[in-house]
């Protein structure tokens, strides 16, 4: 039991450091929410391997040692959160005494608990809100709809952090560095070259591609897009829904993942044997 709130601790001090630092940074950015969930699950991806292998060493059971980081996740996840809604409060009051809209420290989280159709089965397009709706990022957010967002992204990102630091815990030093290669490296670069191929063949299909992935990745995020802005018919919708069934699902994925990969890891002695 000390060791799980040692774990739980853990994640939560080294979480609400970092995060605090990336939160204060973002009422000066407009992307403040992007750097603070890479924090975050880089944080959660080195507490993942780094502390079980030593853990289980010592007699905490596997289960219990993942399932610590579980609840782990949730207390940092909540933390980042509530700083999140007091940055962008600050900021709301800020923007207020200069006459300007342009401050917020998690811009999806703000379009999301202001959206007047946020939570609509089916929400109006921007193109169908009336011209009184228009100016509705100026709006108070909701702020059930800011909290409940906000949380949805960070501890989506905190189980992914999981599941990589899982990951790299059985690929090893060696692989792991590999596989970061490939993508930091390797990923971008297949995307440069299929961004300027012949433009007759494999740049059109590239670019399909490419709008495919972007619309899905969008509506994980709640953002609904249709059209292309080459056709100049090109909107978008806010709701909260698919944001909330894509972080369940990934959250699921992520843990029962982080559980399979963590039945076998490799272990290091508790006593060095002379």
């Amino acid at each position: 039991m000390r060791f799980v709130i040692f774990i739980i601790a853990f994640c939560a001090v080294m979480m609400a450091a970092v995060t605090f630092c990336c939160a204060v940074l973002g009422m000066w950015s407009n992307g403040g929410l992007k750097p603070l969930c890479l924090w975050c699950a880089a944080v959660s991806a080195a507490a993942a391997y780094l502390v079980p292998r030593y853990a289980i060493c010592h007699g905490v059971s596997r289960r219990t040692g993942v399932t610590a980081q579980y609840f782990g996740n949730v207390v940092v996840s909540a933390v980042v959160t509530v700083l999140l809604a007091v940055v962008e409060r600050v900021n709301r009051a800020i923007d207020a005494m200069l006459a300007s809209y342009d401050g917020f420290c998690a811009v999806r989280v703000q379009e999301l608990a202001t959206y007047p159709d946020a939570l609509a089965l089916a929400p109006r397009y921007l193109d169908d809100l009336s011209a009184a709706e228009q100016g509705w990022r100026r709006n108070e957010p909701n702020w059930i709809i800011f909290l409940v967002a906000a949380f949805a992204f960070v501890f989506t990102a905190t189980m992914v952090g999981q599941l990589v630091g899982e990951a790299c815990s059985r690929l090893g030093a060696k692989r792991t560095v590999i596989v970061l290669l490939v993508f930091v490296v390797g990923v971008p670069l297949l995307a440069s070259v299929l961004m300027y191929a012949n433009p007759y063949t494999i740049r059109p299909v590239a670019m399909r591609a490419f709008d495919a992935v972007d619309t899905a990745l969008a509506f994980t995020m709640g953002i609904l897009q249709h059209g292309s802005l080459e056709g100049g018919d090109w909107d978008c919708a806010f709701s909260l829904w698919p944001l909330l069934a894509s972080a369940a699902v990934v959250s699921a994925l992520c843990a029962i993942g982080s559980m399979l990969l963590d039945r076998r890891r490799e272990l290091r002695p508790a006593v060095a044997v002379g």
